[in-house]
C-alpha cells in the first residue's frame, strides 16, 4: 500500500520530470519538490495561521498557567475556554504536518534510491523508462555525497533560518513579587528552545554530509519553499488581541504600517 499510494506515483512523477526537462536529475528534483509543496499549501497555511493565533494567546496562556498551575483540571478548562473563545484549535497548527510526513518520507525514499532508477520496477507503462540515470548536476554527482559540503551547510542555513522565524520571541520570566525564585520550569522552556534553534541546523548539517546529495538537494528547496511560504502569510503583520464591542477580547491580524 506504501508503494501503491505514495511512493510509485511520486517516483513515476520525478521519471517524468526527469525526461521532459533533458535527463536533468537537479531540475527534475526541484521540479518535483516546488509541486509538491505546492499541492501542500493549503495544509501548510492553515498550520502557519494557527500558530499565529496560538502566538497572540500566548501571554494569556501564561497567566492561566500562573494562575492555575497548581489546580491541572482547572487549568486545562481555562485553557479549553480561552480557545473557545477565539476559535482556536490547536490540533490545526499540528495535523497538517502529521498529513505531510508519509509523503516527505516517500520522497526521501525515492531521492536515495536515485542510482537506481533505471532498473526499478516501479514505471507506469506509460513512463519513459530511460537507459541509465544521469545523475550529475552542477558540481555533484546526487547519487553520492556532496565533496565540497556546499549543499550540506546550505541545508543547515536554510533549516536555521527557518527555525528562527518560526520560533516566537521568548519574554524573559520575571521575578515573583513574594521574592521567590523564578519559575524554573519556564527558565527551562526558554533555555531548552534556544538551545533547539542551533542543536537541529547542526544535527541535519552532520546528517546531510553523509547522504545522497539529491537529499540535501531536496531540503534545501523545501526549506526555501517553505520560508517564502511563511514570509507570505505573516506579511500582513501579527495577530493581536483586542477588546470587541461585547467587552471579550478577541483577535485581530494588525496590518503593516497601521
Amino acid at each position: 500500500m506504501w508503494n501503491l499510494i505514495l511512493y510509485q506515483p511520486l517516483f513515476n512523477l520525478l521519471m517524468i520530470f526527469y525526461n521532459f526537462l533533458g535527463q536533468n536529475m537537479g531540475l527534475a528534483i526541484i521540479a518535483v519538490t516546488l509541486l509538491v509543496r505546492i499541492i501542500l499549501m493549503p495544509l501548510t497555511g492553515k498550520s502557519l495561521r494557527a500558530q499565529k493565533k496560538m502566538t497572540a494567546l500566548k501571554p494569556h496562556l501564561d497567566k492561566i498557567k500562573k494562575d492555575h498551575g497548581h489546580d491541572q483540571k482547572l487549568m486545562a478548562k481555562k485553557t479549553m475556554e480561552l480557545y473557545q473563545q477565539h476559535g482556536v484549535n490547536p490540533v490545526t497548527s499540528c495535523l497538517p504536518l502529521l498529513i505531510q510526513f508519509p509523503i516527505f518520507i516517500a520522497l526521501y525514499r525515492v531521492f536515495y534510491n536515485l542510482s537506481a532508477a533505471s532498473t526499478s520496477n516501479m514505471f507506469y507503462p506509460f513512463v519513459h523508462r530511460p537507459e541509465s540515470i544521469n545523475t550529475h548536476f552542477l558540481w555533484i554527482d546526487l547519487a553520492h555525497a556532496d565533496p565540497l559540503y556546499i549543499l550540506p551547510i546550505l541545508v543547515g542555513v536554510t533549516f536555521f533560518w527557518q527555525t528562527k522565524i518560526s520560533t516566537p520571541p521568548q519574554t524573559k520570566p520575571e521575578p515573583k513579587k513574594d521574592g521567590k525564585k523564578r519559575d524554573m520550569m519556564q527558565d527551562f522552556q526558554a533555555t531548552f528552545s534556544k538551545q533547539m534553534l542551533y542543536i537541529f541546523p547542526i544535527m541535519f548539517t552532520f546528517i546531510s554530509l553523509r547522504l545522497p546529495a539529491a537529499l540535501s538537494l531536496y531540503w534545501v528547496i523545501t526549506t526555501l519553499f517553505g520560508i517564502a511560504q511563511q514570509y507570505l502569510i505573516m506579511r500582513d503583520g501579527q495577530p493581536i488581541l483586542e477588546k470587541g464591542k461585547s467587552g471579550k477580547t478577541q483577535i485581530r491580524v494588525k496590518k503593516r504600517g497601521k
